[in-house]
């Protein structure tokens, strides 16, 4: 398993991309723009209520911010104002999954990928609803389709760990080195694809991976950590030693004040532990207030 903190990096870089790569996902709107927009549409509605596309444009917030009863309410009005003229099969299928109807939603995404086959944002969520049901090949064929038309690095993530999780490991791994090319070295796919090299005893692989992370992410510790300890792992004890001592000297050849921050505080100590050294380095106090 990777260690709790490059997790949590990991977690950390996905959430802040989500804000910009919302193309597919459950939240297309940031809190307080999704009141914005939905403001708007109703200060719009107050003057012409029975203006379709304001109502459509409205369910579509709705879903974009996972209101499930409101987007179907907002479609059942532009159903009635304007029947057929929208294709509001995605929106009902997308809020059907989310109250968990997956049967009803399925066959709402059908009919709407039936006439809008290359509609990223439907062949994820049906496949979503599919792995859910439990038509796993049917669910990746989804996916497949939609990372031909989508270099987006969440749903690379999405579809490996969906993988993983069935314990496909060798499709995952297929997939994850994929991501890696087709994202141009996204941080998120690499560490699904050291996680898929480890899985299957790549070893050297998931290291060149790493060094990979090592260079693009904001701070090296935690795939220098995570190289000693996958070296460790996988019995190559001299080379394990090695990365630990390599971390050492990069962590003492920091600041003081620096390198007594907490995020670092648990590296130099598994370091220390791994070297086999005791006590603790001096960490200088800031000079005192005048």
């Amino acid at each position: 398993m990777f260690p709790s903190l490059p997790r949590l990096l990991v977690h950390a870089f996905a959430a802040l991309a989500a804000l910009a790569l919302s193309t597919f996902s459950g939240s297309a709107f940031a809190h307080g723009a999704y009141h914005d927009v939905v403001a708007a549409l109703n200060a719009k509605l107050a003057k012409n209520p029975d203006d379709a596309n304001l109502r459509f444009q409205l369910a579509t917030a709705h879903a974009g911010h996972g209101e499930w009863d409101p987007c179907l309410a907002e479609v059942a009005r532009v159903e009635a104002l304007a029947p057929g003229k929208y294709r509001t099969g995605y929106l009902t299928g997308k809020s059907l999954a989310g109250k968990g109807l997956l049967e009803p939603a399925l066959a709402d995404l059908d009919g709407f990928l039936a006439v809008e086959p290359k509609h990223v944002g439907a062949r994820i969520e049906r496949a979503r609803v599919l792995l859910k049901l439990g038509r796993s090949d049917e669910a990746f064929a989804d996916y497949s389709a939609a990372l031909k038309r989508s270099a987006d690095p969440e749903l690379y993530v999405e579809a490996v760990e969906a993988l993983r999780r069935l314990g496909r490991a060798e499709e995952a791994h297929t997939l994850a080195e994929a991501g890696v090319k087709k994202t141009r070295h996204d941080p998120a796919v690499l560490v699904c694809a050291v996680d898929c090299a480890t899985d299957l005893g790549r070893i050297d692989e998931a290291l060149s991976h790493l060094e990979r992370l090592r260079v693009v992410w904001p701070r090296p510790e935690p795939w220098m950590r995570r190289k000693a300890e996958l070296l460790a792992e996988a019995g190559r004890k001299e080379e394990s030693l090695a990365a630990w001592q390599d971390l050492y000297r990069h962590l003492m050849a920091l600041p003081n004040l620096e390198r007594a921050q907490p995020f670092l505080a648990e590296p130099l100590a598994a370091c220390r532990r791994a070297l086999g050294l005791s006590g603790s380095p001096a960490v200088a106090a800031p000079p005192a207030a005048p």
